[in-house]
């Protein structure tokens, strides 16, 4: 008997898919037995048994139906037990009904003493049912609910998203499955930028290879400063685009020899808007944007395009 849990992926504020995830009762069960002080069983909402910590067949468990609270003395292996019945609820859905089962013996041995103890064990039989729900029900939506983030965050342009899940059941599969794909998308993207600033800077033999380089020093630089992935990424991306607006200056003024006239100076010092402006139709984070419009600006307020100071910076 497998557990099924449903959980959407959403891709701006609309389904997208469906994330179903399935899990053996059994695991569960065997959770359970190991904390529980009485023994438990699981009903489909027919009264069916669908598992349970008695070694017994599930036909001998079958729940002939009544309201939560009913109680029944049964034969099994030779001994009496009584169960209590109740409804069994997961994030507030009916799913069934679930029993918790004590030797007559143990109850008639906690009568002699005291009726108080034997209410505070189906107390406890009741809140370790409760646990039990609240336990299953996040032990399967929490990973899932990552993974479901982590999709949002790729899909939204976060290409250094990854699933946090390491559970090696469907949903770890799932996860594991997921990182590969965003990863492969990464490198795919990283190798695309690449290819595009070499062909511009292949333009001028001065510069050949410059972007990737300032892409992979910024990124060692800010390894060091103990920036996260999401940073790193943001500073290779924005050093292999800073010189892209160059593509917007004629290679009279960009290849010319010697000094340039102040005119000449003033259309060069143009590339980081016109940078921005390529860029304009293309989603990027404002990290990236701001290292293409700002990376010649200075601390003192002498830089250019802006001429913003180290308080703006």
């Amino acid at each position: 008997t497998m557990f099924l849990t449903a959980g959407p992926i959403l891709e701006n504020d609309r389904i997208a898919g469906v994330v179903v995830v399935s899990t053996p009762l059994v695991q569960y069960l065997k959770a359970i037995q190991s904390e529980a002080l009485a023994q438990v069983t699981l009903y489909d909402p027919t009264g069916a048994a669908i598992g349970s910590t008695f070694a017994a067949d599930n036909a001998e468990l079958a729940f002939n139906g009544g309201e939560p609270g009913t109680r029944e003395t049964i034969t099994l292996f030779g001994r009496e037990y009584e169960l209590c019945y109740g409804q069994l609820k997961v994030r507030g859905e009916e799913l069934g009904w679930y029993s918790v089962g004590l030797p007559t013996s143990f109850i008639t041995s906690a009568q002699g003493t005291t009726r108080a103890r034997l209410g505070t064990m189906f107390a406890v039989g009741a809140l370790l049912i409760l646990g039990i729900g609240i336990y299953m029900a996040r032990a399967i939506t929490q990973p899932l609910l990552r993974l479901v983030r982590s999709a949002v965050q790729l899909g939204g342009g976060d290409l250094t998203a990854r699933a946090d899940v390491h559970s090696r059941d469907e949903v770890g599969v799932l996860a594991r499955t997921f990182n590969e794909m965003a990863g492969r998308l990464e490198r795919q993207h990283l190798a695309t930028l690449g290819a595009l600033v070499s062909a511009i800077d292949a333009r001028d033999p001065y510069t050949r290879g410059h972007s990737v380089r300032v892409g992979h020093l910024s990124m060692d630089l800010g390894r060091e400063m103990g920036m996260d992935r999401g940073q790193l990424h943001y500073l290779q991306v924005g050093g292999y685009l800073h010189d892209i607006g160059k593509i917007g200056i004629r290679d009279a003024v960009l290849l010319k020899p010697g000094t340039l006239t102040p005119e000449e100076r003033e259309i060069v010092e143009q590339h980081p808007l016109i940078g921005l402006d390529i860029l304009s139709h293309i989603e990027l984070p404002p990290e990236v944007r701001a290292i293409v419009g700002q990376h010649h600006e200075k601390l003192d307020g002498s830089g250019y395009p802006f001429g913003i100071g180290d308080a703006e910076l």
